[in-house]
């Protein structure tokens, strides 16, 4: 059985709180100087946004995003062990919003276990006002090659009236195109290792 670790929420309602981790997704999860310049860059309409993470892993980004200001967030994992981490971290973290907010705009958390390939088109069309978290599996990892283009193709077939920005974390070696369907290249930042790019409808 997997150890488990633990990250800290820094910023917003959420300050303080501690997330699960297993210790397999220690190197997986966002960076917290990664985690900090995305939601530095999208503070200014996270607020009453649907965030969706794509791949939840420990639901990190998604929790942190509702502290920050969305007004809901998904979470979606495919690995049961990861799931099962997620789900808590998610259950628990609802159970504090209630008691902070004291069910005055009350915000809430969901987590999806399946396929985000599947699931993802799902929850899109369900709400508007959508920012996308994108941190695939590594494309070198086994398994998990051409990620990197499963993602494109998922993320150009995408309504765009719904979407309001798109944020992908890869590996700084991979390189992403100028366009992913309507989605426009508009900004990228390198972190070593690890790259954002964010799209959106120019």
């Amino acid at each position: 059985m997997q150890n488990k670790h633990f990250i800290l929420i820094t910023s917003g309602i959420l300050k303080g709180r501690k997330i699960s981790v297993l210790s397999s997704q220690i190197t997986r999860s966002t960076k917290a100087r990664v985690a900090d310049s995305f939601f530095n860059s999208v503070r200014q309409i996270l607020k009453n946004s649907v965030f969706i993470e794509l791949f939840g892993g420990s639901g990190l980004m998604a929790i942190r995003a509702i502290s920050e200001g969305a007004n809901t967030a998904h979470a979606i994992e495919c690995d049961k062990s990861s799931f099962e981490v997620l789900n808590e971290n998610i259950n628990k973290t609802n159970q504090a919003l209630e008691q902070i907010l004291k069910f005055q705009n009350f915000k809430i958390l969901n987590a999806h276990f399946g396929d985000t390939f599947i699931l993802t088109p799902k929850i899109v069309a369900n709400n508007e006002n959508i920012i996308l978290y994108a941190d695939p599996p590594f494309d070198i990892r086994q398994g998990f090659i051409k990620i990197y283009d499963a993602c494109q193709r998922l993320l150009a077939s995408l309504p765009k009236d719904k979407i309001k920005l798109i944020c992908i974390e890869h590996l700084s070696a991979a390189k992403l195109p100028e366009n992913i369907g309507e989605f426009a290249l508009i900004k990228q930042k390198a972190f070593g290792n690890s790259t954002l790019s964010y799209y959106k409808i120019l």
